[in-house]
């Protein structure tokens, strides 16, 4: 090239470029990379720093070697490696100097091409620098680096077909690939938009690949439904493949067909032409010859018919087969068509969804396989998700999806698609549909998401379709003539629009109401379009609605092919008064159609009418199937109800818990009685989990008090307390439901202020501090101040428009007046004779729970907080403890139900685990675990309070009982050990008959009666730690014993079976240990030493508190074979630990000794007895004096006769012991006395 030519090159060059382009030149001087110029794009006329680079070779002589298509540029290796390393784009052009024309190919690993020693590029004639402009841009841009990097993500954004032959031809040319298929992906929003744009401007990296690139912008377009460009880009791609011209013109043929039936008329002669498309040519004319709007089967070209590769491997002419086969209801045909066009093309959405919508028409048939519409589900979620992957129309397919799932009862999945997030997963668009709307509205009235019904009935407009879904989702009240008339309105526009499906609806929707419009189905039945016999349906439905004896048989012959005539033909029997004909139409359009509906329709029917097989019927409909969600969830309701009646609380829950499981979201009332369940057995953890799990909506004042009944058993922060709060604002016009969430914000919450401070708090420091909060306290959880301000707040705002219907009162005034009405409340409350009734207590002649029923308070917490005196663990009466014994051992390895008292009592003593793992199972009534939640319950609330104040009868004055820190973590820890154990036994409930009919509630449900009655209908062995419990289970005719008893029962077993010495100390030892925890537990009337009463004193500080007790029971003192010479050595012991508690050690002793004696002057002589001997050595007269009264406070209380008169005789007694009391010492006492 001479130096004339390379200026003469460059200066055509430039000018092409500035004039044509409107972009910078700059020739470069030095070339010592090969490179003589770089062009810069620029935009009104400013650069845009977006570079290429070019080798210019100008002049005839680089025109010489030409091929078809353009010229062969040589280059050398290193040249190559110096032009693909370049930091820019590197662009080879020829510049024809006699023309001016400039041909240029962008230097690429995939346009170099070696030829054994050098390379060569082939410079296309058809790419000139003056059409560069886009090219050129997208080249400098760094676009196709870009393209590179997002290749693999891209793919994911295009459909199967176009994606196909893209990934086949990366390897040849990466750049250009990546550029397409950028383009593609990030168009799909606007498919339209991006195709037209692609075929106006025809770009190189389209161009340059000819027929596969085209193919793929054209399979693109008819994924996306831009039939109008698909068909042009076929017809593109034909130009470049002459061999398979015939075969895509065709292809244009049958894209174009719904815009222009001339048109493609054309293209297929065209096509046949063209020739290789004989088949596809077959398919378009079938389609075009046919007449416009008929339904029925087309003619079919016996070529298509043929078992040949061609067409076995054509995804086109499969399909088209399979919709000719159900278009003749050859539905297992069609179904083998659908299947093999999904084996041609396994990734076509269009395959996927001819062959699910054959699947579900076969599935609403006798011919129905068992999982046709599961299947159809199936393939309708794999083409919509692969549709929404990108972004092509997906609203036709989720219509069509809602049918199986309809069919299936899967209303809640319906949402899922239909609905926008957090709800659903359904697009903006496709949430916004008119037709899906309607759908999800439907679905939301079936699933019982009536939350969710208004809010979607608000999105619909007001035309007669949306009317109708309102209508149908029981919106709208309207009578026969108002709803015949929006029928006959849907009628008219389904008419109008050719909505056939509407048509069929409105036209037996009218049926119903007795109105014939069946007429109306004429037309469309003639273009099969509808199927006969759903006029005939209509007929006899309207038939039937006016006269059930004509009509009736009309639809028994219908049902026996026609699955929606079967489920007429019920409801119409069911409303004919005849519901046992109607339960055998549901068995028999079971056995023809397998479709698990019909199952449910039985059920529930058996149930409606309390049928004896309503059970095995709900049962056999809920095991049946998987489908019906919903349905199922109300049959669980059901058994779970008559399990609960038969006391199998197990049962129930478990029923009730596979209910929660039938579907991703349960119905808020499946979840509810569940919770209910869960309560019932006591299982409140359970309950709570469940909660916490599903988060039900809070409906009416029932879930409301349920969610309360659960909620209480934990702590409650900040959002709980909130969620409390809007409850009792909502329920307030129940005073007593809105009362127990204000009091209990109040009750089992403290407030803080915003720096952490209790809200009550008055008592600050120099420096700011707070005094410490009382230890009480500390253990309820902190909520914001303001929360618990508005407790108070709302309560006292209920109580002024409620009164005593909340069951509060509110007290205020001055000190004066407050005193006084606590006095009244207090004296109120303290009616009841409890004196009386906790003597017939402590002498085990009542049980210790009828303090309990009496009060109305839990029974669990009597005995946790002690509140109803000690236990009696054993009788007096040795022949009945020996017979416990027996008891015990019979009960050993088989169930046992076992009472409060004995599960408190085996939660503390150390040999507890190992008793309770004697027996098979533990049973407790629901009743029982109720009450001890409730008891744990009520026990953490009383960290709120420093104490409780009640009403001293002695005095007539109330009486402050303080609540210790102490005290508090022991109840705390007792009912924590209570519930452990609770936890361990099994839930069974008392059915059938009680023992005790001439009970009234709430006695008969009391926790400690009703394991009586479940224990006598078990024919199971009672344990229970209450005496008089024991009694009254024995008079039923059921064993019961105590843990005395079977601690015995193991003892002796041990003993006998003992092999050595060590052995038995061993079980003397373990006996020995467990009397002493159980006397620490005040349980009574066990085994006890002098020594296990000392050493229990001293744990209590030697004051008269659990080893008193033992004193205090005459049991103990028939026991000792010296009874004085051991009180003796009690009063010393305590002397010498803490005399000023000898006095009530001495009251305790003159209970127990009183109470053992059944002559009244005898058991006063025990008590002057006792009065004489003092506390210490050498009584004063002032000793016996007090030792005297105390006599009287105690002969009062067991009505005995005055222990001072018989003083002299005490003196003679106790001269008879050794024990020395001068008359002197008596005349004076008594002196003192009068």
């Amino acid at each position: 090239m001479t130096e004339l030519q390379n200026r003469l090159g460059a200066s055509i060059l430039g000018a092409i470029v500035a004039d044509d382009l409107g972009w910078l030149f700059r020739e470069q001087h030095v070339s010592d990379q090969g490179i003589d110029a770089h062009v810069e794009v620029a935009e009104n006329e400013s650069g845009t720093g977006r570079l290429v680079a070019l080798q210019i070779k100008s002049g005839k002589s680089w025109f010489r070697e030409k091929i078809p298509g353009g010229w062969v540029f040589r280059l050398t290796d290193r040249e190559r490696r110096l032009w693909l390393g370049h930091a820019l784009p590197v662009i080879v052009v020829l510049v024809d100097t006699k023309t001016k024309t400039a041909y240029w190919e962008r230097i690429t690993a995939t346009t170099v091409v070696s030829t054994g020693k050098r390379y060569k590029i082939l410079v296309p004639d058809r790419q000139t620098v003056s059409e560069a402009a886009v090219e050129w841009n997208h080249i400098a841009s760094g676009i196709e680096l870009r393209a590179l990097e997002r290749y693999e993500l891209n793919l994911t954004y295009l459909p199967p077909s176009a994606r196909k032959p893209i990934e086949e031809h990366f390897a040849t040319s990466k750049l250009d690939v990546s550029v397409l298929a950028m383009h593609l992906a990030q168009g799909r929003s606007n498919p339209v938009g991006t195709l037209q744009g692609l075929l106006a401007t025809e770009p190189g990296w389209i161009t340059r690949h000819g027929a596969w690139s085209w193919q793929a912008v054209a399979a693109y377009a008819a994924e996306h439904g831009a039939l109008r460009e698909s068909a042009e880009a076929f017809l593109r791609a034909a130009k470049f493949n002459p061999q398979g011209a015939g075969r895509l013109t065709a292809a244009a043929a049958l894209n174009c067909m719904p815009i222009s039936a001339r048109e493609s008329r054309k293209l297929l002669a065209t096509a046949k032409e063209l020739g290789g498309a004989q088949l596809l040519v077959a398919v378009g004319e079938a389609l075009l010859d046919h007449p416009e709007g008929d339904a029925g089967p087309r003619r079919i070209d016996p070529a298509l018919l043929e078992d040949t590769e061609e067409v076995r491997a054509s995804e086109m002419i499969n399909k088209f087969l399979a919709d000719q086969a159900v278009r003749a209801n050859r539905l297992p045909a069609a179904i083998e068509y659908a299947e093999k066009a999904l084996i041609a093309s396994p990734e076509s959405t269009d395959a996927m969804t001819i062959y699910a919508r054959a699947l579900g028409i076969r599935g609403s048939t006798t011919d129905r396989q068992q999982d046709d519409l599961s299947r159809a589900e199936d393939l309708y979620k794999q083409a919509i998700e692969q549709r929404r992957k990108w972004a092509g129309p997906t609203q036709e397919l989720l219509i069509d999806l809602a049918k199986p799932l309809a069919l299936r009862g899967r209303f809640s999945e319906m949402l899922e698609w239909y609905l926008p997030p957090p709800t659903g997963l359904a697009t903006v668009d496709e949430a916004r549909n008119a037709k899906l709307l309607r759908y999800a509205l439907m679905a939301a009235r079936f699933a019982s998401r009536s939350e969710l019904v208004e809010v979607i009935a608000e999105q619909m407009g007001d035309d007669p379709h949306d009317q109708v879904a309102r209508y149908r989702a029981g919106l709208l009240d309207l009578s026969n003539e108002e709803a015949e008339t929006l029928w006959r309105t849907e009628l008219a526009r389904a008419h109008q629009q050719q909505d056939f499906e509407a048509m069929v609806h409105a036209v037996t929707s009218l049926a119903t109401l007795g109105i014939d419009e069946s007429s109306h189905l004429s037309d469309a039945v003639a273009a099969h379009i509808v199927p006969p016999e759903m006029q005939q349906l209509a007929s006899a439905l309207a038939t039937a609605v006016v006269n059930a004896d004509e009509g009736i048989p009309q639809l028994r012959a219908l049902a026996r092919t026609n699955a929606s005539a079967a489920e007429y033909l019920i409801v119409a029997l069911k409303r004919s008064g005849h519901p046992e004909a109607a339960i055998q139409a549901s068995r028999a359009a079971y056995d023809a159609f397998r479709a698990p509906y019909f199952l449910i329709m039985r059920a529930e029917l058996s149930i409606a009418t309390g049928d004896d097989q309503a059970e095995a019927a709900a049962t056999q409909a809920i095991q049946g199937t998987d489908e019906f969600p919903a349905d199922r969830e109300r049959l669980s309701s059901f058994l779970a109800d008559r399990a609960v009646s038969r006391g199998d609380w197990a049962q129930a829950e478990a029923v009730m818990t596979a209910a929660t499981r039938m579907s991703a979201q349960p119905l808020t009332k499946t979840v509810w009685n569940l919770i209910e369940v869960q309560l019932g057995a006591g299982h409140t953890v359970r309950a709570l989990e469940t909660i916490r799990r599903f988060r039900p909506l809070v409906r009416d004042a029932d879930e409301a008090r349920c969610w309360l009944r659960t909620m209480i058993h934990t702590d409650w922060d900040a959002a709980l307390t909130s969620e409390a709060l809007s409850l009792g604002t909502r329920f307030s016009d129940q005073p007593e439901l809105a009362t127990a969430f204000f009091g209990h914000v109040i009750t089992a919450t403290r407030g803080i202020s915003d720096a952490g401070l209790a809200e009550d708090s008055d008592v600050t420091e120099p420096d700011g501090a707070t005094t410490p909060s009382l230890p009480g306290e500390l253990q309820l959880p902190a909520v914001p101040g303001d929360l618990h301000r508005q407790a108070f707040e709302m309560l006292g705002r209920l109580v002024a428009q409620h009164g005593e219907a909340t069951g509060v009162r509110i007290i205020s005034g001055e000190p004066d007046e407050l005193v006084s009405q606590i006095s009244e409340i207090v004296r109120s409350q303290a009616a009841l004779p409890l004196d009386e009734l906790l003597e017939k207590i402590a002498r085990g002649h009542v049980p210790a729970g009828l303090l309990s029923s009496t009060r109305r308070r839990s029974y669990a917490q009597l005995l946790v907080q002690h509140a109803s005196g000690p236990l009696v663990g054993s009788s007096m009466n040795d022949e009945e403890h020996q017979d416990e014994i027996a008891a015990a051992a019979e009960a050993v390895g088989l169930e046992v139900v076992v009472e409060t008292s004995a599960l408190l009592v085996a939660s503390r003593i150390s040999a507890g685990k190992e008793l309770r793992s004697q027996f098979l199972s533990l049973i407790t009534p629901p009743v029982a675990r109720r009450d001890i939640g409730q008891a744990g319950m009520d026990l953490r609330t009383l960290a709120a309070s420093p104490g409780t104040v009640g009403w001293d009868a002695r005095r007539q004055v109330p009486a402050f009982y303080e609540l210790t820190a102490a005290e508090y973590a022991e109840w705390q820890q007792r009912i924590h050990g209570l519930e452990t154990v609770a936890g361990e036994t099994l839930v069974r409930g008392a059915a059938g008959v009680s023992r005790f009919p001439e009970l009234k509630s709430p006695m008969d449900l009391a926790p400690w009666l009703v394991p009586i009655d479940l224990a006598s209908q078990e024919n199971l062995a009672l344990w229970s730690d209450d005496l008089a419990v024991r009694r009254i289970a024995r008079s039923v005719g059921v064993r019961s014993f105590g843990t005395m008893a079977l601690l015995d029962h193991l003892a002796n077993t041990r003993i006998a079976a003992a092999h050595n010495d060590i052995d038995v100390e061993r079980a003397i030892s373990m006996l020995h240990t467990a009397v002493r925890e159980l006397v620490s537990e005040q349980v009574v009337d066990v085994p006890a030493s002098l020594d296990d009463v000392l050493a229990q004193a001293a744990s209590d500080s030697w004051l008269p508190r659990s080893a008193a007790l033992v004193v205090s029971r005459p049991a103990w003192w028939s026991w000792r074979k010296e009874p004085l010479e051991e009180l003796v050595l009690l009063y010393r012991s305590v002397e010498a630990h803490r005399p000023e508690s000898l006095p009530d050690w001495q009251f305790a002793v003159m209970l127990g000794l009183g109470r053992g004696q059944s002559d009244p002057s005898q058991a006063s002589l025990i008590l002057a007895v006792v009065a004489l001997l003092g506390t210490v050595a050498e009584p004063s007269v002032p000793d016996v004096v007090d030792g005297c009264l105390r006599a009287r406070d105690v002969a009062e209380r067991l009505n005995l006769p005055d222990p001072a008169t018989q003083l002299p005789f005490a003196r003679e007694l106790l001269l008879q012991d050794g024990h020395v009391r001068s008359a002197e010492l008596i005349e004076q006492a008594l002196r003192e006395l009068a």
